[in-house]
């Protein structure tokens, strides 16, 4: 079990998926009432369109297991 945190993130605006303290795996942006999923490193994750911080959070757990071939849990701090 990988246990991952979404952070608000002053400079960027945004939300960030790592591990506590550590690597930043994926990013979450606002974009015109909805928000975007994004990969700042570049495993190869396009771009993926969310209606709310539920349906994000949702789809950065798929992604994140998909990667690590492991479970994954997303705690918000």
């Amino acid at each position: 079990m990988r246990n991952i945190v979404r952070q608000w993130n002053e400079a960027t605006e945004g939300y960030s998926y790592r591990f506590k303290g550590g690597d930043i795996f994926l990013r979450l942006v606002k974009a015109e009432g909805s928000y975007e999923l994004r990969n700042p490193i570049g495993y190869g994750v396009q771009v993926v369109k969310c209606k709310d911080l539920d349906e994000a959070d949702t789809k950065a757990k798929e992604v994140l297991e998909a990667f690590f071939e492991d479970k994954v849990n997303i705690k918000v701090i």
